[in-house]
């Protein structure tokens, strides 16, 4: 994954976190629900966002949510 288009992101692993999460990015479950509430930056591992953010907690993940790769080459750059 590449990750030149974010804007002082940080990484935990694999995962980028960023500092405002963008709400128009969607990331849809395995059966293509979509699913705003989560931003998933490397395929698997998840931030939820409300006021806060958090990592995905095991159970989340087990779930198997997934984001589209064409979703990455989006300009994230804009904070809401």
């Amino acid at each position: 994954m590449t990750n030149h288009c974010f804007n002082n992101p940080f990484k935990i692993g694999n995962l980028v976190v960023l500092l405002y999460p963008i709400k128009e990015m969607v990331v849809r479950t395995v059966d293509e629900t979509p699913h705003p509430q989560y931003v998933a930056l490397d395929g698997y591992r998840h931030i939820y966002h409300t006021d806060f953010i958090r990592l995905a907690t095991p159970e989340e993940i087990k779930v198997g949510y997934r984001i589209d790769h064409h979703i990455l080459q989006f300009d994230l750059s804009r904070r809401n």
